[in-house]
């Protein structure tokens, strides 16, 4: 079925390819969001893949997880960006009061959330093919 949802990583696939690539950061999301739970629960079927599943798509981007996926994008929240653009408009504000003496204000480096991702796909390559160590 060409456009299904199977065609696409995800369930149960896209489940064992999200813990052979990332987990140690996800057996550390879980046990820092959800106490007293591990990613050996589910190998050991206390915690059912499901749940597992579940749990997943609920943590914070700001988890382990969500740093190995998306690099520092993922530790900014919405008000981080906001509480930036506010510095940002204060400074470009005041040194327009000041009549526009000296350096214009730059604005702040954010997380680049493809930038990210590009640097990790190109590293995996590499490791595919050999050519640097994994890990």
């Amino acid at each position: 079925m060409a456009g299904s949802r199977r065609d696409k990583a995800g369930g149960i696939a896209g489940l064992a390819q999200l813990i052979r690539e990332h987990g140690e950061a996800l057996d550390a999301s879980l046990r820092r969001y959800y106490p007293g739970t591990s990613l050996r629960q589910a190998v050991t079927g206390e915690l059912t893949r499901r749940e597992l599943l579940a749990l997943i798509r609920h943590l914070p981007p700001d988890s382990p997880l969500g740093i190995a996926l998306h690099g520092d994008a993922g530790r900014w929240s919405t008000a981080d960006h906001l509480l930036a653009s506010a510095v940002e408009l204060l400074a470009g504000a005041n040194w327009q009061r000041g009549g526009g003496k000296g350096a214009k204000p730059k604005p702040l480096k954010r997380p680049d959330a493809r930038a990210e991702k590009r640097r990790r796909e190109y590293v995996g390559r590499l490791q595919r093919l050999g050519l640097i160590k994994e890990g």
